[in-house]
């Protein structure tokens, strides 16, 4: 599996709302230590599995929603 890492630089706690990924069919996510809050300095990690529907390139957008907008992976 890949792994993604979301990160807060903040002072602040980072609430999170939500992860998910696009319209792709060949992505998942596998697992997430991330919670509903990422403290202040703190980072987390989001486990990806790839299983393809066909040979040849393949892509989605991981998106994480927090209260401060989606940035996307």
């Amino acid at each position: 599996p890949a792994q993604a890492s979301l990160s807060n630089p903040s002072s602040l706690p980072l609430a999170i709302a939500g992860i998910a990924l696009g319209e792709g069919l060949e992505f998942e996510v596998a697992a997430t230590n991330c919670g509903s809050s990422l403290a202040a300095g703190g980072s987390c990690s989001i486990d990806l599995v790839f299983q393809p529907l066909a040979a040849g390139a393949a892509d989605d957008v991981l998106t994480v929603a927090t209260e401060a907008g989606e940035p996307s992976a």
